[in-house]
């Protein structure tokens, strides 16, 4: 699917992780469903609908599928755990910086469950 992608619209991605997890009881990137992980779970759905992806988190990172897929982890660019707002701003100030996106897709880690073709149904509107 990532190749169908229109090269005037390239997309970055972003997993926003970077949540206390708070109503959930501690890390919810490792809260695990048909023995995956959420984290999995996202990043395998997400990496195929963008040209890169990201994960914004603001804790260390200990996961043999990051380590693995050498994704960078981005943190919160306004400290204080403010929301999910202040992760999608920090993936625009990234992709920015990258000169060669024109939309960023944003990968809730606790919404495992949207289309594998979601970001192509965007860019066709």
């Amino acid at each position: 699917m990532k190749k169908e992608l229109n090269k005037k619209k390239s997309v970055a991605g972003i997993i926003l992780s970077g949540g206390l997890s708070k109503r959930m009881g501690d890390d919810k990137s490792k809260k695990k469903i048909s023995g995956k992980t959420l984290l999995q779970l996202v990043l395998d759905k997400s990496k195929e609908q963008v040209d890169q992806i990201v994960l914004n988190s603001n804790k260390p990172i200990d996961d043999l599928v990051i380590k693995k897929t050498h994704i960078e982890i981005i943190n919160d660019c306004i400290s204080g755990n403010l929301g999910p707002l202040v992760g999608i701003l920090s993936g625009i100030k990234w992709a920015r910086k990258k000169e060669c996106y024109n939309w960023l897709a944003s990968f809730p880690i606790d919404s495992p469950f949207f289309p594998d073709d979601l970001v192509s149904k965007f860019l066709e509107l």
